[in-house]
């Protein structure tokens, strides 16, 4: 056990994000680890006029044996992702439908009330300065460089 206390003080000491979260005699971890597809086109927005914000819905499957008949079935889990800052112009160029991302990023839960009136929670994982989100699998068009339009390959002998 002291050598899973020593690992893991190593580990948090090493570890420069925000996910960590110290109280007394107590060390907290929010972090969100996902790979899988994109559902529709990636929606960009501001908030407070002043912060980019690209919001979009991620599925994950596993597949799960059935005890009676011995056939897999596959299981479905869909995912809200917020991104803010700087990598929400890439999040907004990437997160096509049907691409497929690697993220890494908190959880938060949102609350809020319905038209009813009824109180509701939201839980999103949210990808800020010190989160990741790369591509496994690029969508159809995608180009690297923002605006930049494709040079045709030249001959250098031709010039």
């Amino acid at each position: 056990m002291a050598f899973l206390r020593r690992s893991v003080g190593l580990m948090l000491r090493e570890e420069t994000t925000s996910s960590f979260t110290r109280g007394p005699n107590r060390t907290f971890v929010n972090k969100v680890i996902l790979m899988g597809t994109v559902g529709k086109d990636a929606e960009m927005h501001t908030v407070d006029s002043k912060i980019f914000c690209t919001t979009f819905s991620l599925v994950t499957n596993y597949s799960v044996r059935d005890n009676d008949t011995g056939e897999w079935n596959k299981v479905a889990t869909w995912h809200r992702v917020a991104v803010y800052g700087t990598k929400a112009d890439f999040a907004n160029r990437a997160a096509k439908k049907g691409a497929h991302l690697y993220l890494e990023g908190t959880l938060q839960a949102k609350k809020f009330t319905d038209k009813n009136g009824q109180a509701k929670t939201n839980i999103e994982v949210v990808i800020g300065p010190k989160g990741t989100i790369n591509m496994v699998i690029p969508p159809v068009g995608f180009t690297y460089a923002k605006d930049q339009p494709e040079q045709e390959h030249q001959d250098p002998e031709e010039h």
